[in-house]
């Protein structure tokens, strides 16, 4: 009965539907830019011609970048560069019939939606005449047109997005076999499943296959289709003057097989089983189950991924990510994670390299950094244009939403839809206004003959005259810059570099001193204020501003920097400030970095300067060719809406004659930025194959073209303790060293990080770990021969939250002698401790720079210890005796004294004046002897970290007990050096080096936390 009611509902809207397409046929005027063909349009842009008509198609902010565009590119001359072919999404093609001047277009068309025409496209009564005419050029010209600036030879494949993927695979791979050799895909959502389904038919010559939101197992936009709540059906439904949403899904959108095997794959999405026709609500619009039938196979059917994959994905924006059946209808979980149309998880696929975008679904091809990071994948085989991992930045409560709380739009009422509102229309699918645009060229009269602004003298950007803000560029150090405050990004656990470091030996080493104190957190959007008193700088203040861990670092961190900090001088009434590009020395691309940074400051500026006291911003680049990019960046977005709300003037000031900087008395060894890895232990698992762990590695190199490289790699907990467990000193040599470290580093590091590693060769390395990998001695790792720490240096920092303020006495770097404090056997039973308390006596004894104070067995009870260190007398404690671990409670971690009582890192926590290096030496006795390499390795890590909680800079110890003649070469080096004004991780250096010429490979047991250019004793000698 309700199959027969239905049928006679649907002959009922056909009868209707004829009748309104006779009357648009009589008397409705043509949009004519919707009905001309694609190359027409192109050639429109070119010539100039029906610019009113084209204009109105494109809209007013596209037109002219795109007339601009269309020049450049014809003047480029691709063809034969390398061949790109461009797949649209589900409605990004248009749909009609050719015709002799104009095509008839139904989709998308106003008039024909307007007139109830898109009932001609339903494949209910089997195959239509209707065929793809083409694609939606306002949402992927501008894309084609990048790419053949860029050299590509790029085309669009249109094609009939209501057909099953099983036709529309054959029909790519036939025009395949009329290509040459070496094709390159990109694929916008369901064009990357029409391009796997080509591939599965073996499709020949493509090279690569680059995928925009494909949702690769699904969406649950179909599902909102296929009931008619979904928001293109409910805005189609607004404009369409004969039929309603539910019976736009009924008629139409029911009937497409390409529709329906978009939805969500039952192997991968498991919770409700929508191939099954039981699990739909029973009113409303329903499904069609021969169709749902047939998802499951079409999914299985697609190619699986290989190495010419790649995946770009949305992130960050609302989206249907789960649904439920609720009684009659359904119910929709809705989060972040996903580009507001296909979920993450559905976009995912194996094998895939993937990179994210906080972007929406419909305007990925116009993304700037989209765009920018598929000419590189085309190009090669990454890019660093987008990151290639993704936390939530935004990660909120899971939100449900229910079908019946879906808005409706209300009918248009009147006249033929206009094309603004078809615009708005496929706003969620095809929008034209994405939120990074790659840009255009300067506007017409303001670039040079190469394309970069001329001198800006002043030009006005700015549409609304709410606020206003000079801006002016420099090419030159910030240094040199006058302003009322500077403005600079930090990432944690990373020593201030480039414009920070010039700025440093401005101010005497402060920020240096201030990052060995740790009173930088860095953590993302947080503040720290430097006055620069009576210093030779411009400026009242330094502002830093954290850009947290460099590996998490995107986008949205640095938008959320550039804003906090814009409200913090908003807040103290700074008007003028100078800065940089924050996070640059990450390698990020110049173009988005610039919009990030701008979008930060205005949202701060319209969200938080009600009184409109920020005035100017100057932004500084030493970088000539950096500097021509941020020159034309800039140009570009004066034409978008970003300064919307913002009246900005530009202009270029003249910087004067570069000062040179006074050398900083408190940073004697300014040298090279070291290179830093980032190493976390993702998760740890039970498998067939034991104990896994995934340890995850990100390098930020140095130099000129610093990057960040991340990849993960999965470690066999059996064999890496194994490795660990090897380590015994009585067997363990240079040979067994080698084997160890290289082993180490094949189980740990991933191939990119194991090849980039070597090129860094001169340059200190500084490994950030957290407590999963703690354990691994770093210091033994080997890279094609070259081990890190016996060259340049290794010392290391511990990840950690709440870690103490470091307190040491200013005063004492500056003492003529170096004080130490030497703590041996307060347990009294180590002999291997009382050799090592001799051998220092000895050394230092009569060392005329040396002052040595000895506390030994039962002299060393806690309340004496902790009065010396209490005292703020002693640079140096060095510790020969037994550590206590907590693994529960890190901060009761510690050492013994006397009695067995702990003097643990909590005990230190409220002392103010600590010694700036603990060294505690693992002294041979059977009490020790006895315990697992892996088990020392943790107890003295423990240890570390306990005195890092409590306030000490800086930790030296060793991983095994160390023979006689390596601990004598080594002190007396180490110590030597940091006598001589060498910093610590110079003298560890250098002590490692005395080791290793005995051949012995004790020299990689010693290790080190803390700065590595901590100077200990400033222009002092022996």
């Amino acid at each position: 009965m309700a199959q027969r009611h239905t049928r006679k509902r649907r002959a009922a809207i056909d009868k209707r539907a004829q009748t309104t397409r006779r009357a648009a046929a009589s008397g409705a005027g043509l949009h004519a830019g919707y009905r001309l063909s694609d190359s027409a349009l192109e050639r429109a842009l070119l010539s100039g011609e029906q610019g009113n008509l084209i204009e109105s198609y494109f809209g007013e902010d596209s037109y002219q970048e795109l007339c601009t565009l269309a020049k450049q590119a014809a003047s480029k001359g691709v063809r034969g560069g390398p061949r790109v072919l461009i797949l649209p999404g589900i409605m990004g093609s248009k749909l009609g019939t050719r015709g002799k001047l104009l095509d008839d277009v139904i989709w998308i068309d106003p008039i024909s939606i307007g007139a109830g025409r898109l009932v001609d496209l339903s494949l209910a009564h089997g195959p239509t005449k209707h065929q793809p005419l083409g694609v939606v050029l306002f949402a992927y010209l501008k894309l084609k047109l990048r790419l053949q600036l860029n050299g590509f030879d790029a085309d669009f494949h249109p094609f009939d997005w209501r057909q099953s993927l099983d036709q529309l695979g054959d029909e790519l791979s036939q025009s395949l076999k009329g290509e040459a050799a070496g094709v390159s895909l990109v694929a916008h959502s369901m064009g990357g499943l029409v391009a796997r389904a080509a591939l599965a038919r073996k499709a020949p010559n493509v090279k690569r296959l680059i995928m925009l939101g494909t949702p690769n197992f699904g969406s649950f936009a179909p599902v909102q289709a296929i009931r008619g709540t979904y928001s293109v059906v409910r805005e189609v439904a607004a404009l369409d003057r004969h039929h309603d949403a539910a019976q736009l899904a009924e008629l139409i959108f029911n009937s497409f097989p390409g529709l329906y095997q978009m939805l969500p794959q039952p192997a991968k999405y498991t919770a409700v089983n929508l191939t099954d026709p039981s699990m739909w609500p029973k009113g409303g619009p329903q499904p069609n189950p021969a169709l749902l039938k047939d998802v499951k196979r079409i999914g299985n059917s697609l190619a699986k991924a290989d190495e010419r994959f790649v995946l770009i994905a949305g992130v960050n924006q609302e989206t249907t990510t789960g649904v439920k059946l609720d009684g009659a209808e359904f119910v929709y979980e809705q989060s972040l994670e996903g580009d507001g149309t296909v979920p993450l998880a559905l976009a995912q696929l194996e094998n895939t390299k993937t990179y994210f975008v906080e972007e929406s679904h419909g305007s990925l091809p116009n993304n700037g950094a989209v765009e920018r990071a598929v000419i590189d994948l085309l190009r090669g085989d990454a890019t660093s244009a987008l990151p290639d991992q993704w936390s939530p930045t935004r990660r909120g409560a899971i939100r449900l939403l229910r079908e019946s709380a879906f808005p409706q739009p209300a009918k248009r009422r009147g006249g033929e839809a206009s094309a603004s509102d078809v615009r708005r229309l496929l706003s969620d699918l095809a929008a034209p206004d994405a939120r990074d645009d790659a840009g255009s060229s300067a506007p017409s009269g303001a670039t040079s003959s190469g394309g970069v602004p001329a001198v800006f003298d002043q030009v006005v950007v700015g549409r609304r005259r709410q606020h206003r803000i000079d801006l002016k560029l420099a090419l030159g150090g910030i240094a040199d810059v006058e302003a009322d405050a500077y403005l600079l990004g930090m990432f944690r656990d990373v020593a201030p570099s480039g414009a920070a470091r010039d700025l440093d030996m401005r101010l005497d080493g402060a920020i240096t001193e201030f990052t060995n104190r740790r009173m930088f957190n860095a953590n993302v959007g947080e503040i720290f204020v430097v006055p620069t008193g009576r210093h030779l700088v411009r400026a009242d203040i330094v502002v830093f501003v954290g850009l947290g861990p460099f590996d998490h670092f995107d986008d949205g961190v640095q938008r959320l920097a550039a804003e906090n900090a814009v409200r913090t001088f908003i807040q103290t009434n700074v008007g003028d400030f100078a800065t940089v590009l924050l996070g640059a020395g990450s390698g990020r691309d110049t173009a988005a970095s610039l919009e990030n940074l701008l979008a930060g400051i205005v949202r701060g500026v319209r969200d938080a300067d009600r009184q409109h006291r920020m005035r100017s911003l100057t932004l500084c680049e030493m970088d000539p060719a950096t500097y021509d990019v941020i020159k034309r960046e800039v140009f570009r977005l004066s034409g978008t809406s970003l300064f919307e709300d913002v009246e900005v003037t530009l202009s270029e000031i003249e910087m004067p004659a570069p000062s040179t900087p006074p050398t900083s008395t408190r940073r004697a060894e300014p040298g090279s930025d070291p290179v830093y890895l980032i190493v976390r232990e993702e998760k740890r698992e039970k498998t067939k194959k034991g104990d896994m762990s995934t340890f995850r590695s990100s390098i930020l190199t140095a130099g000129a073209k610093a990057s960040v490289i991340s990849e993960s790699k999965d470690t066999s907990r059996r064999d890496l303790d194994e490795q660990i467990d090897g380590i015994t000193p009585q067997t363990f040599n240079l040979a067994k060293l080698k084997t160890l470290g290289s082993t180490l580093a094949q189980l740990v590091l991933p191939d990119k990080v194991a090849d980039v590693l070597p090129t860094m060769k001169d340059r200190h390395l500084v490994v950030v770990h957290d407590s999963g990998a703690s354990q691994i001695p770093w210091e033994t790792i080997v890279l094609k021969d070259w081990y890190p720490a016996a060259n340049a240096g290794l010392s290391r920092r511990y990840m950690a939250e709440n870690l103490s303020i470091a307190k040491w006495l200013e005063q004492r770097p500056d003492a003529k002698k170096l004080n130490i404090l030497l703590v041996v056997n307060p347990t009294g039973d180590l002999s291997g401790a009382e050799q090592e308390g001799a051998r220092l006596r000895k050394l230092f004894g009569s060392h005329p720079a040396v002052s040595l104070t000895q506390r030994h067995a039962e002299q060393a009870t806690k309340e004496a210890l902790l009065g010396d260190f209490r005292s703020g007398k002693y640079d140096v404690v060095h510790y020969a005796g037994h550590a206590f671990f907590d693994p529960d409670h890190p901060a009761q971690s510690g050492i013994r004294c006397h009695q067995d009582k702990v003097l643990s890192g909590a005990d230190l926590a409220g002392v103010g004046r600590l010694p700036a290096l603990v060294f505690f030496n693992a002294c041979e006795a059977g009490r020790i002897r006895g315990d697992a390499p892996s088990k020392r390795i943790q107890d003295n890590v423990g240890l570390a970290e306990a005195f890092l909680r409590g306030g000490v800079a800086n930790y030296v110890g060793t991983y095994w007990p160390v023979g006689d003649a390596a601990a004598d070469a080594f002190a007396n080096t180490f110590y030597t050096e940091l006598l001589n004004g060498k910093s610590i991780g110079a003298a560890l250096c250098s002590g490692r080096g005395a080791v290793l010429k005995l051949k012995s490979a004790d020299w990689a047991d010693y290790i080190h936390y803390g700065s590595f250019d901590f100077v200990m004793r400033r222009g002092a000698g022996s």
